[in-house]
């Protein structure tokens, strides 16, 4: 167990489970115990088919993944390997703060058109919403064949050149999985989404399986089916003379780009984001969001975000 520095942690709770061999044992293998003063648990075990391995430590965001216990042999055949080392990885709890954080989950106001989006009241602005200010403009055009059969194509541009998007990997396995502050530099002003499901094959997809072209200004297009993505926002900051941002909210996307069509001709769709997280504070950039102190109260469970 080691922290970002790359320096072991001594007395971090481990917690390893594991299907038992055992038909009569359905809870399975469980092994508990804490790190040396090398950051190293060690411990020995037959598991069936996979295992689970969680690791806390006071003061760190936990750890949770699902290390690869099988190896191919000389003829394709999968067997357990006799030894299996994980690296673990504790990121620190540094200072988390309140933020709004919440999914959005709202009917578009026509199947096709454009639409100004006010992201401190979550909603479309007037007439269709209760929103005062254009944050970004949201491009929907949603056509329909069948329930197999449609495409929905979605634009985000942001209002403003000094305003945008930009993606990021999360951290797959802690709980807290980006970075700590939002970047100044690196924002493309608009991106795109593009779902669908069409009747016919293709390489890489089922029939009807649900494609998501995803493009912005910055990128390459890349072909995702709902990836695990995260994305970091700024909105309502400007340029000063100096060609500097000043102002503004910052923010973050756990799983942006989930949107869904309705099952009929008569739907205008609906979108249905990933976790929208924003620092209240103007020109705050600290994106480490206390999960005890959500500002957005009374969210339906749907909506409510899991991970700081």
């Amino acid at each position: 167990m080691l922290n970002e520095d790359g320096a072991p942690i001594e007395g971090a709770n481990v917690h390893i489970g594991y299907p038992s061999h055992q038909p009569s044992n359905i809870r399975g293998e469980h092994k508990k115990g804490h790190t040396d003063e090398n950051g190293y648990f060690t411990f020995t075990g037959t598991a069936s088919w996979k295992a689970s391995v969680s690791v806390r430590q006071d003061g760190f965001y936990e750890t949770l993944l699902s290390p690869e216990i099988h190896e191919s042999d000389s003829r394709g055949n999968a067997r357990l390997k006799s030894n299996v080392e994980v690296e673990v990885v504790l990121r620190k709890i540094r200072n988390p703060v309140p933020m709004y954080a919440g999914r959005i989950k709202l009917p578009f106001p026509e199947s096709i058109g454009r639409f100004g989006f006010d992201l401190l009241e979550r909603d479309w602005v007037h007439p269709h919403g209760e929103g005062n200010h254009v944050d970004l403009w949201i491009s929907v055009d949603f056509t329909y064949e069948s329930s197999d059969n449609y495409e929905l194509a979605l634009l985000w541009e942001f209002e403003g050149e000094s305003n945008g998007i930009q993606p990021f990997q999360p951290f797959e396995h802690s709980r807290f999985k980006s970075a700590y502050e939002a970047p100044l530099e690196g924002y493309s002003n608009s991106i795109e989404w593009i779902r669908s499901r069409l009747p016919n094959k293709s390489a890489t997809r089922r029939v009807g399986e649900p494609r998501v072209l995803i493009r912005n200004d910055t990128e390459d297009d890349s072909d995702v089916l709902m990836a695990k993505s995260g994305y970091f926002i700024r909105f309502r900051s400007i340029l000063n003379e100096d060609g500097e941002v000043e102002g503004g909210y910052y923010g973050k996307i756990y799983g942006a780009g989930s949107f869904f069509v309705g099952l009929d001709e008569d739907s205008s769709g609906e979108m249905f984001t990933g976790v929208i997280y924003v620092n209240p504070r103007e020109g705050g950039r600290n994106i480490e969001f206390d999960l005890d102190k959500n500002l957005l109260e009374g969210l339906p469970r749907d909506l409510q975000p899991r991970f700081p």
